[in-house]
């Protein structure tokens, strides 16, 4: 991102970060996955059962897929991101690696957008 500045525009800057995530090759993004604290940052806000329930899910997935889940929680509510976790458990190695960039790209614009407004 330091690289592209100057930036023109809101618009330029975030479209900058879509560029430079999904120009990562796939084993870059799977590094990533393993950093992310999304879901973790959720799970300390939530309730002791959903806390529980959130990290059981987490587990299967891993053990599945072999990286952590992504799910981006900004202005979700708790209910939706457990349905989404769990339903995601069905899904294929291919699909999920797809979900996960897709989901991470939309957690590296909220935490821009975040940067921004500060």
């Amino acid at each position: 991102m330091a690289d592209a500045r100057p930036f023109a525009t809101v618009e330029h800057f975030l479209s900058s970060g879509d560029d430079l995530w999904f120009s990562l090759p796939s084993v870059d993004q799977l590094e990533a996955y393993g950093r992310s604290a999304e879901l973790t940052n959720f799970i300390r806000v939530a309730d002791p059962d959903v806390q529980e329930r959130f990290r059981a899910i987490g587990d299967l997935y891993q053990e599945k897929f072999g990286f952590r889940l992504i799910v981006n929680t900004h202005g979700r509510p708790m209910n939706e991101v457990l349905a989404i976790a769990g339903a995601r458990l069905r899904n294929s190695v291919e699909t999920e690696l797809n979900l996960a960039a897709e989901e991470q790209g939309r957690i590296i614009q909220v935490r821009l957008t975040e940067l921004l407004e500060r």
